[in-house]
């Protein structure tokens, strides 16, 4: 580190800066949304509605780091459309007005504060 004087303090100071922010960045992307992905799973799994074989509960995944500053989640259960073609259950239960049963974007947004919550505290703990 550089000796800090009146003359390069703005320089030294914009250095730590953003030192500092690639930090944070880093902790965000790396433990803070791996822990709000977990939570969302975790609230996603519990609000599924039982059926028989509870594929629906079991099929909740993240997409883990597959991308800077962005997880997605996402079922796996898909069933058969009456013409061969396999489609998405969570489709039919969130959008079908015959069939429907929607639960994930009310979890989803019930359990934001749980989401920031999760970031927060895996970010301070990798901070400190």
């Amino acid at each position: 580190m550089a000796k800090i004087t009146l003359d390069n303090l703005d320089k030294e100071l914009k250095k730590l800066l953003a030192e500092y922010g690639n930090t944070v960045f880093e902790a965000v992307n790396d433990k803070g949304l791996a822990a709000a992905e977990k939570v969302l799973v975790d609230e996603l799994k519990a609000a599924s509605p039982e059926g028989e074989t509870r594929e629906l509960k079991k099929g909740w995944k993240g997409s883990g780091k597959k991308y800077k500053m962005v997880r997605f989640v996402g079922n796996t259960k898909t069933v058969d459309d009456g013409s061969g073609e396999q489609i998405p259950l969570t489709n039919i239960l969130e959008y079908s007005t015959t069939h429907g049963n929607p639960f994930i974007k009310q979890t989803f947004e019930s359990s934001e504060g749980n989401m920031t919550d999760a970031l927060v505290t895996a970010v301070r703990q990798e901070l400190t």
